[in-house]
């Protein structure tokens, strides 16, 4: 039987019975959807299966995960939502004020605002202020533009084709955007520093005419006029990243499809840094039906960066993983739920390895019947999904530390909400699910009272005590001495004859004579 004790350790899944205990305090669906990403937990260079076959490595409870790395949980707070603008749409993290904790920045794109939420420090936001920008925001950056050490905001307008930059004056409150050309429809902004000057430039995924607009730093928060290159029909989102390892920012471009033959593009365009700023032509690898979404991060462990592609059409989410030169293989797909719209990246559950993280619109034709609920991918042998509970029509996720407890926490935009819902990490500290560090999984010790304590740790192992309570403090749980804590004096522990003293240490008792 599977208990849980929390713990941050490890989250490998299979397709074996009690391999996690997952704990979520919010809504949680839990789902095996196959394998990928093979696994070699203690990074030893074997797989795992290879290791247990061979006797390197037990796997005390046969669900084909090598003990020392088969103690985890993941929980995540009930989301908490807060109230934006009409139809946001997208949303970044960022210490907006100068007070060292991450602010929300989301963009409406009904009510042609950004709306700021200050952090108050421990993870809950404050009623948002709202700034004006230009006609239908669909995208935001964050980065210190004109370098002056506070963060301002780049935002995409797909209405009037413009990208608007807000400067920070400095303690989150912001200047009047400016706003500069680009392509036809963008949707999608990032900013990067793209002709290595020190200062971030920007690029922009330009939907209608099949494009992608840089805009170089002037270096004081002016931008140049546009250069457009060509990627596949459809761009709809876009990463910037070093993907052939030369130490320049890379494009890759997520495209989906339109009408007609040549319209049917559902791929990757990667457009390789010349090193000053402009790029070659785009190299186009294949994804899943309609990419909405991509996101880029070491996801196998060799040094290259890969690639996450969230695919509305068809329900899943590509990972292309890269040969280590910028060029990328046949993706492998996973499902999530209906009509996934963005995908972000972060290590979740405290294991070392990066989950996926994916919002999923739902969009269909009765608003009121859209997705409230977001994927996690967890990987390992193979990959687990769990969906957690949001808002109405989830759109766009980010993964931050937003109590700074060191855990990454999620903010997920709410398209049909008009809300954001942030789910604060909760997942237990390392090793709480090996309490005696012996590298077995605690599901797989002794437990003679069943209380969810293993022997080993508990202060009283022969009487259920799952709180463990010790008011005197002696190590040894008040459900074994009854009558410690209301007597006026020394209690001979029962049991023992008088004469000999307990001596105490975590889980353990041994008596020797005064």
């Amino acid at each position: 039987m599977c208990r849980r004790r929390g713990g941050r350790n490890r989250a490998w899944w299979s397709n074996g019975a009690c391999l996690v205990s997952l704990v979520m305090t919010s809504s949680v669906h839990l789902t095996v959807i196959g394998s990928a990403f093979a696994a070699d937990c203690n990074a030893n260079g074997v797989q795992d299966s290879v290791d247990i076959a061979d006797g390197t490595s037990d796997d005390c409870n046969g669900n084909g995960v090598p003990d020392e790395c088969d103690v985890s949980s993941l929980a995540f707070a009930s989301a908490a939502d807060y109230a934006v603008g009409v139809r946001p749409f997208a949303l970044a993290a960022a210490d907006l004020d100068g007070d060292q904790h991450l602010d929300l920045a989301v963009v409406n794109s009904f009510s042609d605002t950004a709306s700021v939420l200050v952090n108050n420090g421990d993870g809950t936001f404050g009623v948002p202020a709202l700034l004006a920008v230009g006609d239908g925001p669909h995208s935001v950056a964050a980065a210190d533009v004109d370098g002056d050490r506070d963060v301002d905001l780049a935002v995409a307008n797909s209405g009037d084709d413009t990208v608007s930059i807000l400067l920070n004056n400095g303690h989150g409150t912001f200047a009047a955007p400016a706003n500069y050309a680009v392509g036809g429809f963008p949707n999608a902004v990032v900013a990067a520093d793209l002709d290595d000057d020190g200062a971030p430039d920007l690029a922009v995924a330009n939907e209608s005419d099949d494009s992608v607009s840089v805009l170089l730093n002037a270096g004081n928060g002016t931008y140049g006029v546009a250069t457009n290159f060509a990627v596949c029909v459809v761009p709809t989102a876009l990463t910037a990243v070093d993907v052939d390892g030369d130490g320049d920012f890379d494009l890759a471009v997520a495209n989906s499809s339109k009408p007609g033959a040549a319209g049917q593009c559902n791929n990757v365009s990667v457009l390789l840094n010349n090193g000053s700023g402009s790029f070659g032509p785009a190299q186009d690898y294949p994804a899943g039906d309609g990419p909405s979404g991509i996101a880029s991060g070491h996801l196998d462990g060799d040094g290259a960066v890969d690639l996450a592609v969230a695919n509305r059409g068809d329900d899943t989410v590509s990972v292309l993983w890269n040969n280590g030169s910028g060029a990328f293989s046949t993706p492998d797909d996973f499902s999530v739920a209906d009509s996934p719209a963005s995908v972000a990246i972060g290590d979740l559950d405290g294991d070392g390895n990066p989950d996926l993280v994916v919002a999923n619109a739902g969009f269909g034709p009765d608003p009121s019947t859209d997705s409230t609920i977001i994927s996690v991918l967890l990987r390992g042998g193979s990959v687990s999904r769990v969906d957690l509970d949001v808002g109405l029509a989830p759109v766009a996720v980010v993964v931050a530390d937003l109590d700074d407890d060191d855990r990454l926490d999620l903010a997920v935009v709410n398209y049909g909400g008009n809300s954001v819902s942030v789910l604060l990490n909760r997942t237990p500290a390392q090793n709480e699910l090996d309490c005696n560090a012996n590298g077995v999984p605690d599901e797989c010790e002794s437990d003679r009272d069943g209380d969810g304590v293993i022997d080993d740790c508990d202060n009283c192992p022969d009487v259920a005590n799952a709180d463990q309570a010790d008011a005197d403090g002696d190590g040894v749980g008040d459900a074994c001495e009854p009558a410690c804590c209301g007597a006026s004096g020394p209690i001979t522990p029962l049991g023992l004859a008088a004469g000999f003293l307990l001596l105490n240490r975590p889980g353990r008792q041994r008596k020797r004579a005064r």
